[in-house]
């Protein structure tokens, strides 16, 4: 089929500030690439609800994937799609706090309401759980910002996904017949 066209959205006012190196996107682009994936576009916008729903809203017209790092939680209505209770979310949230041995915070319920349809996918080393939700032509995959949890997350969770949803895009097929 043809490549598939992935947009690039950080999130967070701290990075429009150029205190915080955006690492984020040059890391997820580098294994985006190596997975034979076109980053077509890359934005950064504030921790504003308004400007974020027009980049998400810009993104899904021109990008079959688009992948968000940072301002996890209440900021999800940003897809337009209704926010809901989540109960895999919640059973996630209760996993991690659980491993520390804390019951769960209230300020961390808030991570279980998540867009309505949205898949998880699981969080090896944090609390919040990525999220995708299959909206039309586009679908949208939201991590958290922090790296190690991005990181981890794109490995155990977002490779897997997009390998199942979207085929190889070409790219094991050139290695097996040792083409670099």
């Amino acid at each position: 089929g043809d490549l598939m066209i992935v947009e690039l959205i950080s999130t967070g006012s701290e990075l429009l500030l150029g205190d915080t190196v955006n690492t984020n996107v040059s890391w997820l682009a580098q294994e985006l690439n190596k997975l034979g994936y076109t980053i077509a576009h890359q934005s950064v916008v504030g921790d504003n609800p308004k400007r974020m729903a027009e980049v998400f809203q810009l993104a899904s017209t021109r990008a079959d994937v688009v992948i968000s790092t940072g301002g996890l939680g209440p900021t999800q209505g940003d897809i337009g799609r209704p926010i809901v209770f989540n109960q895999e979310a919640m059973d996630e949230v209760k996993k991690f706090f659980e491993s520390v041995k804390r019951t769960v915070p209230d300020a961390s319920r808030r991570e279980a309401e998540l867009p309505e349809g949205a898949k998880i996918l699981k969080n090896p080393v944090g609390v919040a759980p990525g999220v995708v939700v299959e909206d039309g032509d586009t679908t949208y995959i939201l991590l958290p910002g922090p790296p190690g949890e991005m990181k981890g997350m794109f490995h155990d969770s977002v490779v897997p996904y997009l390998m199942n949803r979207f085929g190889s895009q070409g790219v094991v097929t050139s290695y097996r017949y040792g083409v670099y």
